[in-house]
């Protein structure tokens, strides 16, 4: 089956040659069996767009279409450097069915949908949310860069990547909450999606002097394959006093250092049902 972003279709429980399903068999042992590598295969067919500025989606639905989006020039590439700009700015829009790389990936103001959207390949983070309400479907990040037109490259990079400590100056979060103003409460709702190799798929710590904030994420149906942490929360000059609510339900964990990040003072974790923790 070929990934075709254009298309109504769903990333994690459709897509089985991108994600195999990690609820088959195991061995007795609790490891993943043939399950090691996280399951993935093949990316899909698609080129390459470059984008040397920012889109700015103010409402709506907007997608990427049979591209992958991809900076060039002064908006940065596949590191760490602060000053990197976003590809995509959603102001209270959806982005949907896409694919994107690198530089700053997208900004996320006001109410936002992320929905079946894959981030190829981290460069500072693969989302920066300022508003306060995002909805995540689907949403798929890592941190392995792939050429679409060579596969094989792609998956030995997946077996150099496994079990790796990925702090390194090429890839950094997946979705840094910032918020915008002092005492902020944001809510981030996922269900369905996967990280594989970021080092934190998620941390909170405020923006320039938003301290105070209140954040609410809810996990669903989310996998995460050979991260550092689920869930990290921490105080900044910047950001002070930051506070964290996580809720997961139904979620596996595979190869994660220390899943939740973050002390009684910083955040409260209430887990439901059905968080499994796998040995890599």
């Amino acid at each position: 089956m070929v990934y075709l972003p254009d298309r109504e279709v769903n990333v994690v429980s459709k897509l089985s040659d991108l994600f195999d399903s990690i609820s088959g068999d195991k061995s007795e042992d609790g490891s993943l069996g043939k399950y090691d590598r996280g399951g993935l295969a093949p990316p899909p067919e698609l080129s390459r767009s470059e984008r040397g500025s920012t889109k700015q989606v103010r409402g709506g639905v907007f997608s990427t279409g049979q591209r992958i989006w991809t900076p060039k020039g002064s908006m940065g590439g596949f590191h760490q450097g602060e000053s990197q700009r976003a590809l995509i700015d959603l102001h209270g829009a959806e982005l949907k069915n896409s694919f994107y790389e690198g530089a700053d990936g997208v900004h996320c103001y006001g109410d936002c949908v992320i929905r079946n959207t894959v981030c190829a390949q981290v460069g500072e983070d693969a989302m920066t949310i300022y508003g306060s309400e995002v909805e995540l479907y689907d949403f798929v990040v890592h941190a392995i860069p792939f050429d679409p037109n060579d596969r094989d490259k792609w998956l030995k990079e997946l077996d150099k990547a496994k079990g790796r400590d990925n702090h390194d100056k090429k890839i950094d979060k997946a979705i840094q909450c910032n918020g915008n103003k002092n005492g902020q409460k944001i809510v981030i709702r996922q269900k369905g999606g996967v990280y594989y190799g970021n080092p934190r798929p998620f941390r909170v710590n405020g923006g320039k002097n938003a301290h105070d904030l209140k954040v609410e994420l809810w996990l669903e149906d989310v996998t995460y394959f050979y991260n550092d942490s689920v869930a990290r929360c921490t105080e900044t000059e910047g950001g002070r006093h930051p506070f964290i609510t996580v809720r997961a339900t139904n979620c596996d964990l595979i190869g994660v250092k220390d899943p939740w990040q973050f002390d009684k003072k910083h955040g409260d974790l209430k887990i439901s049902r059905n968080v499994r923790i796998w040995k890599s």
